[in-house]
């Protein structure tokens, strides 16, 4: 299985997977923190995972990644998204994303009553409770970030609902649990 990881100047970090059809379609970035920064994107297949950088910080920055089945709007995250099966699967760890289409939205994530998503054709988003097997199949590896902003911060193997629990066997589909929970580099078996 191939990944390509990209970081960003925000400090923004992704991991695309083999087969996936990216588009920055926007990216504006000035480091100021008073002005408004903005990225748009697009994934038309495959999936990604990424920590966010800077960009998505501020009430005024525009985050959102755009698909066939709905667009998804960033608010401070760690999350990923897959398309399989003709439906878009999308999983919060951290911070909170709102997954919208002409039929509905949903928050998942901080404020949200869900984690997790999934959007089919023609349909609203919908709350998913359990993590579907078609996330966290993808990692980002750790190089040069702070233990708070790496996967060794303890996300667990059931996707924070508390069921996988730190170093213990998780039922997030093919992964063993979540971090060390102890702010280091992350003892992950199962990967981000």
């Amino acid at each position: 299985m191939g990944v390509v990881q990209i970081r960003l100047v925000d400090g923004a970090m992704f991991a695309l997977k083999e087969d996936t059809g990216y588009l920055f379609k926007t990216y504006d970035y000035d480091g100021d923190s008073s002005t408004p920064d903005s990225a748009v994107m697009e994934m038309v297949r495959g999936g990604f995972r990424t920590i966010s950088g800077s960009i998505g910080d501020s009430i005024e920055d525009t985050y959102r990644i755009e698909t066939q089945f709905a667009n998804i709007g960033v608010r401070g995250t760690v999350h990923e998204a897959v398309i399989a099966f003709g439906q878009l699967f999308t999983g919060v760890y951290e911070g909170g994303t709102t997954v919208t289409n002409a039929l509905g939205s949903i928050d998942t994530g901080l404020g949200g009553d869900f984690d997790y998503a999934v959007t089919s054709d023609g349909e609203a988003p919908q709350g998913l409770l359990q993590q579907p097997g078609q996330l966290r199949q993808i990692s980002i590896i750790n190089v040069g970030l702070d233990a708070d902003e790496d996967n060794g911060n303890g996300d667990d193997g059931n996707g924070g609902d508390g069921n996988g629990g730190s170093n213990n066997d998780g039922d997030a589909g093919n992964n063993n649990g979540g971090g060390n929970n102890d702010g280091g580099a992350g003892n992950n078996n199962g990967g981000v």
